[in-house]
């Protein structure tokens, strides 16, 4: 079993082929760490800890994460006291986020399922998950991760926040959340 850990791209932003086609790349026993280009891995370990999170939770079909910033998905807003000190999202002091991983590192190897819709800014898929269900490739960069993960939760999938990892999300942090033209 090999984690990959990449930010797939496609010059014409059809994010779901992108992703289609970096799945197709991995062998069978293999996982998938995707994220966004705007996500920041705030700890030196972080990626041993998702290899951690894919050891204890073998059956996982999907593993998110925590951020400071993400649009619909308040099940994945951390909101610990030292991240409700800084004022996340709004803090965007890379040492106080930092401190917020830190925080949320204490729950290390524990997880919450999730039965709905997430937030795609970093997902941690194994193959065997993406040979049954496929991202749409007509989304272009919107939705692409609401359509998948909705379609994993109707077909009873397990999601499971990985409560002991936090990234830094931009996020549209410049022109805020709702502004969407980057992506058109």
């Amino acid at each position: 079993m090999n984690l990959h850990v990449t930010t797939p791209f496609r010059i014409d932003r059809n994010l779901g082929k992108a992703y289609n086609d970096t799945f197709r790349l991995i062998g069978d026993d293999d996982w998938l760490c995707i994220t966004d280009y705007d996500v920041l891995f705030l700890l030196p370990d972080t990626i041993n800890n998702l290899y951690g999170y894919i050891e204890r939770y073998p059956e996982a079909d999907m593993f998110v994460s925590w951020a400071n910033r993400t649009f619909h998905s308040n099940q994945q807003l951390y909101g610990g006291p030292v991240a409700t000190s800084f004022h996340i999202p709004h803090d965007d002091v890379i040492s106080n986020q930092i401190k917020i991983a830190r925080e949320a590192q204490r729950d290390l190897y524990k997880v919450t399922r999730i039965q709905r819709t997430i937030s795609g800014f970093l997902m941690v898929i194994p193959k065997r998950t993406w040979n049954e269900i496929k991202f749409v490739e007509d989304l272009k960069c919107l939705g692409v991760d609401s359509v998948f993960s909705q379609r994993m939760v109707d077909a009873g999938k397990t999601i499971y926040r990985m409560d002991g990892v936090y990234v830094w999300h931009t996020y549209r942090l410049e022109n805020g959340v709702k502004d969407k033209s980057h992506l058109e």
